[in-house]
């Protein structure tokens, strides 16, 4: 009697873990359409980091944790940061803090990326600063991310995750008034035996 109210509570896990992970992947999926190489999991900032520059810290095609920061004077020197190019807005670019410069009550950082020779040619000003790198990676994550933006991985990551949870719920809601069907027929069919 133990071993099956254990197995079920085994297999009542795995069902829990199976489902939160499809959430989860269709979550990431529709996040990952809207919101390009960065989505949000509560206060955090998940950034996929597509280039080497942060090799071997960061390597390519990883996922990182990114926190925001509320006041970039508690930024220094070797802290790893999340930043907006000032080439261009809509690109992030995650490399380690070099230098910290103050000009007018101003803070600017100089930022170099750990495989790269030389440090960056603009400094990044504070309102710049995207978040600070929480020393959390999973490597080649990035690449399941860019993964869901193609037609294959919405259907695998996507469709497949909502029709498993779709039929799911429809066999959990349908089996319990099947069942009682099934044994009130037959409750039925033996009373009329008994009877004859």
């Amino acid at each position: 009697m133990e071993q099956k109210i254990m197995k079920k509570y085994f297999f009542n896990s795995l069902r829990i873990i199976f489902f939160a992970f499809l959430l989860l992947c269709c979550y990431i999926t529709i996040s990952s359409k809207l919101g390009g190489e960065t989505f949000q999991i509560g206060g955090l900032q998940i950034i996929n980091v597509l280039t080497g520059s942060m090799y071997p810290e960061i390597k390519p095609g990883s996922l990182i944790i990114v926190k925001k920061v509320n006041d970039p004077e508690n930024l220094q020197v070797k802290d790893v940061i999340t930043f907006q190019s000032p080439r261009n807005e809509k690109q992030l670019i995650t490399h380690r803090i070099v230098k910290v410069k103050k000009l007018d009550s101003k803070i600017y950082f100089i930022t170099k990326g750990d495989a790269n020779l030389t440090a960056d040619v603009e400094e990044v000003g504070a309102a710049s600063v995207f978040g600070k790198y929480q020393n959390i990676s999973i490597p080649y994550a990035g690449y399941v991310l860019q993964l869901t933006k193609t037609k294959m991985g919405f259907i695998v990551f996507f469709l497949v995750p909502v029709f498993v949870l779709t039929i799911s719920t429809l066999s959990n809601r349908w089996s319990p008034l099947i069942f009682r069907r099934t044994i009130g027929y037959g409750g039925g069919s033996n009373e009329n035996q008994s009877m004859d």
